[in-house]
């Protein structure tokens, strides 16, 4: 029901800088306009959580909105809030406390928005996290999170493919 409404979209004149290169779509010859793609899911105060990857805004609207089959598209568009600026994200996940964590790929990152405070963070930031992508709880708090390298592929390289393998999982500890 929101396909098509603003928060779902990329940001216009939004420019993407991954490893201090801009993303340049090499088939269109523009930057890259990349729509809703991280998501996560507050269980506890049923928020649906969304972002563009091409774009600086992390959006909420609440779930019961959501299933209310009797609520139009404009009731439900006029529902969604903006909550914070936060890094251009690919992944996206809650924690436990209801915390947002966000993979940050214009700094190596994940970056994290609490909530309570609208404070956006970074947990952690590393040269070797590619392009973070997925990110994932494991035993004991343990964050995982994939790197896909995705700057790196034919469509921002003239044709090419500069990813390097292996692809790589890294797990973070002590981030709860």
């Amino acid at each position: 029901m929101l396909d098509g409404h603003p928060s779902t979209q990329g940001e216009p004149g939004f420019r993407l800088v991954v490893e201090g290169r801009e993303l340049i779509d090499q088939q269109k010859k523009s930057p890259p306009k990349i729509n809703s793609d991280g998501i996560a899911l507050d269980l506890k105060n049923d928020y649906l959580y969304y972002h563009a990857l091409t774009g600086h805004t992390l959006y909420h609207v609440k779930g019961q909105y959501l299933r209310d089959p009797r609520l139009s598209k404009g009731d439900l568009e006029s529902r969604v809030e903006k909550v914070a600026q936060t890094p251009a994200p690919d992944g996206m996940i809650e924690g436990p406390d209801g915390s947002i964590y966000l993979t940050d790929i214009e700094d190596n990152a994940i970056a994290r928005w609490n909530p309570a405070t609208s404070k956006v963070g970074q947990v952690i930031q590393d040269r070797t996290l590619s392009w973070p992508d997925t990110l994932s709880w494991g035993p004991n708090g343990a964050l995982y999170v994939t790197c896909s390298q995705i700057q790196n592929s034919p469509r921002f390289n003239g044709g090419h493919s500069a990813r390097t393998q292996p692809y790589r999982l890294f797990k973070v500890t002590g981030v709860q």
